[in-house]
């Protein structure tokens, strides 16, 4: 009776311990209800301690598959027993990456042994030199064994697992193919924005390469791999953890800062980036650097969770403000929001250990820095297109403007004939008066005659900017008879046409030349005493119409004007007008037209008379 008792007591001391049967077919299996534990809030017991008969009575058992003791600092002693009815050979591996272990296992001679390892000390001293922590299980064949482990962490959690060697490699292998896999399209993407940021010049680029860079870092950390980048000498950078998650948090805000525009499109949300989130992250880093890991480890949970709900939110804000890019980067912070949530859920217990929980950062990573660059490649897209639309805009508003230049030179064109036909007109009136005055009756009659014809000419083409070189030629011709009737052998005049020139199918300016033929009658040839020759030569020189007229009178210096010069009272009004509108056939028709002064002179230097030479490209007559 006595011994029945004794032993309900012991069994209820080990708290019902569940011995874990290792046969042949048993997969790899965590064994967080197999354990019992107890929490050594001191941090200092030994082996010797723990398996005293009163410290014995401290273990209870898990109800954990994965024991999670929430964000603090811990040291926690394990004890699970096995039982081997298998023929293979058997380990215990850690999945996390804890920070100190101290496995405890009997040797043949029934003598317990101490294995050293966790993520404090350099990666060389495993035994297996993996990404996660193993230890034989040294039981033979039908034997039953009691193994001890000190776990010492500020990890949330470890998940402790017995394995075949053969499983176990497999699940090595499994979980390095994944894991190249993921840092292989991390590797891409930063070489991408770094092709991107020398190629545009984007802060952008820049921001988000680095942000990649260190949130693969940190799940090199997370999966373990951690050590092995650094290598034995850097293995004290350990704890390096939260300060490599702060600085992805960091460059995460500029980048969604930038991205989103926020200083015009969301400026309060901008600075909060500035003075609430980066500060923030910047104290986790001053944490950790002081030895306070584990708060720094909390701050940045607490802080990502609150940034990635404030720009996740914000950047909705500014897609329906029309910042149509933030679509990709909406989907990209859901899908690592979720994974964020499931990861920190876990760490606190909430949320049970398994595939998706213990990955859930990785496969949000992923799928974030996938969906960010395409959100960047988006933004280039609906920039360029933005640029297609404003460049078009801006091409249909300079032809507008083009359009309206046009017509107002149009105008001014008309402006002009309008103000040269009276101006014309008036001379020939005047001398058709002269010669009535006179009682020049048969002279006034073919004035009269020359004149009709020569009104109906201008008539014709006063609605016309352009007119063919042949009428613009007889009008000349009408003009100059006109004058010729008028002041008799006082001068004599000549007109020379190029025959390869096709006066009808060449377009020039409507009284462009007989302003000019004018000039040189009145204030050439007509102030000289012994009177002159006026000659209009029109020739083809180097695909140019060139107009020649050429007098030999007083000269402009004699006749003390300059017809190009407007605040002078010798000017000729037609000269003027016409140099007015040489400049606009220039504009409205491309055709560099121009009039050229040749001030000639005699042997002695002495002024011989001028000689204008129109130039302006050859115009289709149609």
């Amino acid at each position: 009776m006595l011994l029945s008792i004794l032993l309900l007591v012991y069994s209820l001391g080990t708290s019902a311990q569940e011995v874990i049967n290792l046969t042949d077919s048993m997969p790899a299996t965590l064994i967080g209800t197999s354990l019992a534990y107890f929490i050594d809030t001191s941090g200092n017991m030994q082996l010797a301690d723990v398996q005293q008969a009163h410290a014995n009575q401290l273990f209870k058992p898990s109800t954990q598959q994965v024991p999670n003791f929430g964000n603090v600092e811990v040291t926690v002693w394990n004890k699970f027993t096995v039982v081997n009815n298998s023929s293979k050979t058997w380990l215990l591996t850690n999945l996390n990456d804890t920070d100190s272990l101290n496995f405890f296992f009997r040797d043949s001679m029934g003598v317990y042994r101490e294995i050293v390892a966790g993520a404090s000390l350099p990666a060389s001293l495993r035994k297996y030199y993996t990404n996660v922590f193993a230890f034989d299980l040294p039981v033979q064949r039908g034997d039953t064994s009691t193994y001890y482990l000190r776990v010492e962490t500020r990890s949330p959690e470890y998940a402790l697992s017995v394995t075949t060697y053969e499983d176990f490699v497999k699940s090595q292998f499994s979980g390095l193919l994944g894991q190249g896999i993921y840092f292989g399209i991390a590797i891409l993407i930063i070489i991408y924005n770094i092709v991107m940021f020398l190629s545009f010049k984007d802060r952008t680029y820049l921001y988000y390469l680095v942000y990649v860079f260190f949130t693969a870092l940190l799940m090199a950390v997370l999966c373990g791999i951690y050590p092995f980048l650094l290598q034995d000498r850097l293995h004290f950078l350990w704890n390096a953890g939260p300060i490599i998650t702060a600085l992805g948090g960091v460059f995460l805000f500029l980048f969604s800062k930038s991205f989103l525009r926020l200083e015009e499109l969301a400026p309060r949300v901008s600075m909060a980036v500035g003075r609430v989130f980066l500060p923030l992250f910047a104290i986790s880093i001053l944490l950790t650097l002081f030895g306070k890991a584990m708060m720094a480890s909390v701050l940045n949970q607490v802080v990502g969770l609150l940034g990635l709900l404030s720009i996740s939110g914000t950047a909705v804000y500014v897609y329906v403000k029309g910042f149509k890019a933030a679509r990709f980067y909406i989907l990209a912070c859901s899908f690592y929001f979720v994974g964020v949530f499931i990861y920190v859920l876990k760490a606190f217990g909430l949320l049970p250990y398994n595939f998706i929980t213990s990955n859930s950062m990785e496969i949000g990573s992923a799928l974030e820095m996938i969906l960010f660059t395409v959100s960047m490649g988006d933004r280039i897209n609906i920039t360029l297109r933005e640029k297609v639309k404003a460049k078009s805009e801006l091409i249909k508003s300079f032809k507008e403007q083009a359009r309206i230049q046009h017509e107002k030179l149009e105008l001014e064109a008309m402006a002009l004939r309008s103000q040269m036909n009276p101006h014309f007109i008036f001379n020939c009136l005047n001398s058709i008066k002269s010669l009535i005055q006179k009682k020049d009756d048969i002279n006034a009659t073919r004035y009269l005659t020359t004149f009709a014809k020569l009104m109906r000419s201008i008539l014709q083409n006063s609605d016309k900017r352009q007119v063919s070189l042949f009428d613009e030629v007889e009008t000349c011709k009408l003009y100059t008879e006109l004058e010729k009737l008028r002041f008799g052998s006082k001068f004599t005049y000549e007109f020379l046409l190029d025959p390869t020139i096709d006066s009808k199918s060449v377009e020039v300016p409507a009284l462009i030349i007989q302003p000019f033929i004018e000039n040189a009658v009145w204030h050439g040839i007509m102030p000289k005493e012994e009177g002159g020759h006026v000659q209009v030569n029109i020739e083809r020189r180097d695909g140019a119409i060139c107009c020649i007229i050429d007098d030999d009178g007083i000269g402009r210096a004699k006749s003390g004007k300059h017809q190009f010069n407007p605040n002078s009272s010798h000017v000729s009004k037609g000269v003027s007008l016409t140099q007015s509108r040489l400049m606009l056939d220039s504009e409205l028709n491309d055709r560099h037209a121009r009039a050229r002064v040749i001030d000639k002179v005699d042997m002695q230097g002495e002024p011989a008379g001028t000689r204008i030479i129109l130039t302006f490209k050859e115009y289709p007559h149609d």
